[in-house]
């Protein structure tokens, strides 16, 4: 039998470590022992308690959280969630090794039930908040994608959903989906499934453990090869989201248990706080848009993971600095933590609460903390204790909770379209310069416009249909989040050129705000080789790109307009886009500056003095408004009214200023 820990005069049952985000088994007084007979399951097997994993469970998860947040500093925060995985195939395969030494085999039933107990309850909570949360404070676009995302996380398929939707951790092109952190839940919980049959079967005959450290050396292997095809392409997310590449981590921790087990063990001295000070180190520096870190780069992180996870269930002074009691306690309810902080920070956001910086995060922080703590005390604690009277009525809702939130999603994407609708109907807030029309030659009435461009064009679009069909302007729009001139020109190019064969524009409004995006595909230079997206060559060939864009465009005589891009001042999610978007205005200068019938729409003007960054901005009362997200980069709802506020006036006063139609432009300049 596995050593069991007792406290002094109080009979226990020592805690087990089953999960990787809460402490999986806390102090009760033991049950009578059953009577005898085949149809009762001997109790699984325990494990000694280890405060210092727990302490380790609440430094990543306060990780994982910091980087949501975008605290300085924590740009690698969400490494926290492979340190998780390594640790949960660490505990999981040791509580199983120890009920196959105790008992001879491992009841599936037994531990697929204990898992569901503890995970299930407040998994299903977290989905019903964040369909909550998407009602009150969702985008459009959130709203319409939530019931696949709900249907995703009740099935425990939310990564292979992000991988196909080309969804990035990093909060996307668009507004994130607000159950886009159950990916990592759903990678454990089909790792629950596969685990405890690989280790019922492999795990027998005369040398066990070797059968069993042979096998997952073999699906490591596995993993790593898949890891290294995978990460030359150019999605990253692919290895970042799947299953299979991902379980590499699992699985170091998976051999972890099967070669040191929860023995003490006595590192060499200064190991310990090497391994910690390696992972503050890389949660401080890496960025989730490093490509190295899909080419192999996560299994130096996962090695690093190990060394902490034995320092943490050692005897040095590092492990008893980890066994902090805040941090013990944070790591109990870790798991809460990270199922509603991130639907709550969707909710708690500077449109709902009027805050934003400290105060904001503050918000968030206790808000995250009230609830976790609220769960763990009433809702997962006497469910997974199996506390209280459970009755058939009571079972048989919580087996149909999936189902009932996915008509509630359902329910609630109804809004989506009257919520876009709503937001172009408000009353503007702030009257951008510019907005009095240019007097210009008599221009016949302005009939249709074509919008393209990226998520900024695209969130804003519904805004810009509504308020120009008020006063009998078609509008169409080409381009989706996540997708820019570079990325996506041999999709936009002959898109603008069916919409103008076909549509027929006035006005053709062009948009692509940044330069290369973090997970954009490398670029590959003159040389042939990937190079720096910041190089004169680089901005060359945009122009290039922004030049063909304006010929097509203007083929048959429409009025071509470049929006000039807002500051943005992001945390790195993006890559290095707040320093590329003044050479990437340039261009667009650069074009209308020598193109007849061309201009610019300036969403500089939505910014604060000097054109620097502004999340809040008066409106003509004097009351500070957000209009700009937490991300530092896209626009809130009333940013979206600001910028229809700039962007209208500036079609119709350069359709004016033109006198209606041009010649068509053959593009003749322009490069820089």
């Amino acid at each position: 039998m596995v050593a069991v820990e007792h406290r002094p005069q109080v009979a226990v049952r020592a805690p087990r470590h089953e999960d990787r985000l809460h402490r999986p088994e806390v102090v009760v007084w033991p049950k009578p022992a059953p009577p005898a007979g085949p149809s009762v399951a001997p109790a699984p097997a325990h494990l000694p308690y280890r405060r210092g994993l727990d302490g380790l469970r609440g430094l990543a998860v306060a990780a994982v959280v910091g980087y949501h947040l975008g605290v300085p500093g924590m740009g690698g925060g969400f490494l926290g969630v492979s340190l998780f995985f390594t640790l949960s195939g660490f505990l999981i395969t040791n509580l199983l090794l120890a009920e196959r030494t105790a008992r001879g085999t491992i009841s599936l039933g037994g531990f697929w039930g204990r898992r569901a107990r503890r995970l299930l309850p407040a998994a299903l909570a977290g989905v019903l908040l964040a369909v909550a949360a998407t009602a009150v404070a969702g985008t459009a676009g959130q709203l319409q994608r939530l019931p696949g995302d709900v249907l995703a996380a009740v099935s425990y398929s939310a990564n292979w959903r992000f991988v196909l939707d080309h969804s990035t951790y990093a909060a996307g092109y668009q507004a994130p989906s607000p159950l886009l952190h159950y990916w990592s839940l759903a990678i454990e919980e089909q790792a629950y499934l596969i685990l405890p049959i690989l280790v019922l079967l492999v795990a027998r005959g005369t040398w066990p453990r070797r059968r069993l450290a042979i096998a997952v050396v073999g699906l490591m292997a596995a993993s790593a090869g898949l890891t290294l095809a995978l990460g030359r392409g150019a999605d990253p997310n692919r290895v970042y989201f799947g299953t299979d590449t991902r379980s590499f981590e699992l699985l170091a921790g998976v051999l972890l248990a099967v070669v040191v087990g929860m023995r003490r063990v006595r590192l060499p001295r200064g190991t310990g706080a090497v391994a910690v000070v390696l992972m503050l180190g890389l949660w401080a520096t890496v960025g989730e848009g490093d490509r190295w870190l899909y080419r192999g780069g996560l299994w130096l992180v996962t090695a690093v993971s190990c060394g902490v996870i034995m320092t943490a269930a050692g005897t040095g002074w590092m492990g008893r600095l980890l066994a902090w009691r805040p941090l013990v306690e944070l790591g109990r309810r870790s798991y809460g933590v990270y199922v509603y902080h991130w639907p709550l920070f969707l909710l708690l956001g500077p449109a709902t609460t009027g805050l934003t910086g400290l105060g904001l995060g503050a918000v968030r922080v206790g808000a995250t903390a009230a609830v976790a703590g609220a769960s763990f005390r009433w809702l997962e604690q006497p469910i997974r204790q199996r506390r209280g009277r459970f009755t058939r009525p009571m079972i048989t809702a919580c087996g149909l909770a999936p189902i009932a939130a996915v008509l509630a999603a359902v329910l609630v994407a109804g809004a989506a379209p009257p919520r876009a609708v709503a937001a172009a109907a408000r009353t503007p807030i702030l009257l951008g310069a510019g907005a009095s029309p240019v007097p210009g030659p008599a221009a016949p009435p302005l009939h249709r416009v074509l919008f393209v461009g990226d998520s900024l064009m695209q969130e804003a679009y519904p805004t810009f249909a509504a308020r120009l069909g008020a006063t009998g302007v078609l509008a169409r729009s080409i381009g989706h989040p996540g997708e820019s001139l570079w990325s996506k020109a041999p999709v936009w190019l002959p898109a603008i050129r069916r919409s103008v064969a076909t549509f027929d524009p006035d006005v053709v409004v062009l948009e692509s705000c940044c330069g290369h995006f973090a997970s954009d595909p490398p670029w590959i230079g003159p040389s042939g080789r990937p190079a720096d997206p910041a190089s004169p060559a680089f901005f060359a060939g945009w122009s290039g790109l922004a030049t063909q864009a304006t010929e097509i465009a203007s083929a048959r005589g429409a009025v071509v307009l470049w929006v000039l891009a807002p500051p943005t001042h992001t945390n790195g999610w993006y890559g290095p886009i707040d320093g590329q978007i003044p050479a990437i205005n340039a261009i667009y200068r650069s074009v209308t500056a020598c193109a007849p019938g061309t201009g610019t729409v300036d969403w500089g003007l939505i910014s604060g003095p000097a054109r620097s960054y502004a999340a809040r901005l008066r409106d003509s009362s004097g009351r500070l408004v957000t209009v700009r997200d937490a991300d530092g980069f896209h626009f809130t709802r009333a940013g979206w009214d600001l910028q229809a506020d700039v962007t209208l006036p500036a079609i119709r006063a350069q359709w004016a200023a033109h006198g209606g139609r041009v010649a068509p432009w053959q593009g003749a300049c322009g490069q820089v």
